[in-house]
């Protein structure tokens, strides 16, 4: 019987940094783990969720972010994975040593200058040593110099951009209205070409 292929929202992959996307689609693959993009809803609460077979993670985030967050979530299913059968009367808390010690391993081969600029992997490694998952002393500010703004035109299609407070991907030019179809959490919407926006 064949393996039921993972199924992917809209440019997703766009949304990794480019190095991390064959080995993010290989995990995906692997694990037969399908890619979704947070509702707006769901935002309100977190930058990522997982159920059985699923990974939501919010459109507006940054490429960088966006990975450590897909990793944070893939972290919480195989921890699901390697304890859901075990009959067991203390199970590892939720974000405790054990859930730190599998993200750890998770990110360890995207953390490269592949994927990373060299400034901003030795800002995420100090974070990551850290071990306590808070944003607190997350490169934030160090990560938005390389999200540059730009003109929703001048960028090609399956950019992952953000404007008004929410991330979309560029999908393609509508002739019939003259603006470029976008892809959000929420559906499609239709923007100017002289939108100015911001490259995730």
């Amino acid at each position: 019987m064949k393996k039921k292929r993972a199924k992917w929202d809209v440019g997703i992959l766009n949304c990794f940094p480019e190095g991390a996307r064959d080995t993010v689609k290989a995990i995906c693959e692997r694990d037969n783990l399908n890619l979704r993009f947070c509702s707006s809803i769901m935002t309100n609460y977190c930058l990522g969720l997982w159920s059985y077979h699923n990974i939501y993670i919010d459109i507006g985030l940054d490429r960088f972010t966006f990975l450590i967050i897909f990793a944070h979530e893939l972290a919480h299913y195989e921890m699901y994975k390697k304890y859901r059968r075990r009959e067991t009367k203390t199970h590892p808390k939720c974000h405790g040593k054990e859930f730190q010690n599998m993200f750890e391993t998770l990110i360890e081969p995207f953390l490269i200058e592949k994927i990373y600029p060299p400034d901003v992997l030795v800002e995420v490694k100090k974070w990551i040593k850290r071990g306590d998952l808070g944003w607190e002393g997350y490169p934030f500010i160090r990560i938005a110099m390389y999200c540059d703004y730009r003109k929703l035109e001048d960028l090609p299609d399956g950019t992952h951009f953000k404007t008004r407070g929410c991330g979309y991907i560029k999908v393609r030019y509508d002739e019939a209205s003259g603006k470029y179809l976008c892809y959000a959490d929420y559906g499609w919407v239709l923007y100017d070409p002289n939108e100015k926006v911001v490259v995730l």
